[in-house]
């Protein structure tokens, strides 16, 4: 996969944070702050966001672009 805007803290077990629409893992910025003492907290943006690199097409808006970056 081409470049992934993510964020990787803390130890096990994991907790992914996927932002909402159009947003990047800053989102969840309060709640992985507090979280960290506890778990692994990892976090990733959207095509197109932070330095995620775009991979859409005007014309394909297949959610499989999204799903990439979360495998």
């Amino acid at each position: 996969m081409h470049g992934i805007d993510y964020v990787e803290v803390g130890s096990s077990p994991t907790v992914l944070f996927v932002p909402g629409s159009y947003r990047t893992h800053a989102a969840w910025r309060p709640i992985q702050k507090v979280r960290v003492r506890r778990y692994r907290i990892a976090g990733i943006s959207h095509c197109g966001y932070g330095t995620t690199l775009a991979t859409r097409t005007r014309d394909d808006f297949d959610m499989r672009h999204e799903t990439r970056i979360v495998e």
